[in-house]
């Protein structure tokens, strides 16, 4: 469970035979140490998804981070770890990744080039064994994106066609043709998005890429080549199927008000806050189309709620709108 609500599968060997020389390795992120995978692959063993396992863990909930300071000790973990181990590209890749959610974008940026310049000097045998060599290059390239440096991410991008191909890596693709206008191909890459999923993957995808974000993806990406009502549509069924998305909701509320009219906007709001009752964008949304139906004291109610829940980057735009139905 992740400090933003949702939850992530991800597939770690956890369940292996009991022995002296099996041990763990590594200050963070602690992988078995490679003499078990050597033994294993001697003795004819393999190694298997057993889905029905599960480690349920609740480690990196918003109020378990806070309350453990998770990132003060992950960042000392990690600098321990890389004064150990210098020339451990794994253990960069993920200090790297840590990095991205620390609000220093151009010290994660430094070190997602440091990163990806390390595995382009792999053998090329090495780099096709290892997904989180394609991760390295997607987070690389989603990170370029972020700044602005398009033809930059796309030459991590084609570097990582020489990796085995993983669902973030079709969602960044897709990202950056949505960015570049590419509109075929974007819906493309999204489409390939949401067929890699499940253990057989082999790299857990990002919570979402598969499913909701995939497909707002893929609506972009048919109002981009001008099919409005088949991205409406999209939204609107895939907000049914995926009611632990909010911003799927907003979406669809969204794109109903702009293109089906406000009553079925304010319908399918009004059932998306039956599910997320302090959604300050659904809360907001809902004032908006109550204000333009002439039912003032309804939208200031409205307003109101959403203030009282709205995150401070909402809270201008909250408070403004609680102002205008004031004053309706």
């Amino acid at each position: 469970d992740h400090a933003d609500g949702q939850t992530r599968s991800d597939w770690v060997l956890r369940f292996f035979r009991n022995a002296p020389e099996h041990r763990f390795v590594g200050a963070i992120h602690n992988q078995l140490c490679p003499e078990f995978h050597a033994k294993a692959e001697r003795d004819g063993m393999r190694l298997a998804m057993e889905a029905e396992f599960a480690i349920d863990h609740w480690g990196y909930s918003r109020d378990a981070k806070r309350s453990k300071k998770k990132d003060e000790r992950s960042l000392r973990l990690y600098e321990r770890a890389l004064r150990d181990e210098p020339d451990n590209v794994f253990l960069r890749y993920k200090y790297a990744d840590f990095l991205r959610g620390q609000g220093d974008p151009e010290r994660a940026l430094a070190a997602l080039d440091d990163v990806s310049e390390r595995v382009e000097a792999f053998p090329p045998e090495e780099r096709a064994s290892y997904t989180w060599c394609t991760e390295c290059y997607a987070l690389h390239a989603l990170e370029l994106m972020n700044a602005g440096r398009l033809d930059e991410a796309m030459v991590r991008l084609e570097q990582a066609t020489h990796c085995p191909v993983t669902a973030n890596l079709c969602f960044v693709y897709g990202l950056w043709c949505l960015k570049t206008e590419q509109w075929a191909e974007a819906l493309q890459a999204f489409v390939d998005c949401r067929s890699i999923d499940g253990p057989a993957s082999m790299q857990a995808p990002a919570p979402g890429v598969t499913t909701w974000k995939s497909a707002l993806g893929m609506a972009e990406a048919l109002f981009g080549a001008g099919r409005v009502d088949e991205g409406v549509d999209l939204v609107v069924s895939e907000a049914a199927a995926h009611p632990e998305s909010p911003e799927l909701c907003v979406r669809a509320v969204q794109l109903l008000a702009e293109n089906r009219g406000v009553d079925s906007a304010l319908r399918a709001c009004r059932m998306g806050l039956e599910r997320f009752p302090h959604n300050a964008l659904l809360l907001m949304l809902a004032a908006e189309i109550l204000l333009s139906k002439g039912a003032a004291e309804n939208a200031l109610e409205a307003a109101r709620a959403a203030l009282e829940c709205a995150p401070e980057a909402n809270r201008a735009s909250a408070r403004a709108l609680v102002e205008r139905c004031s004053a309706a």
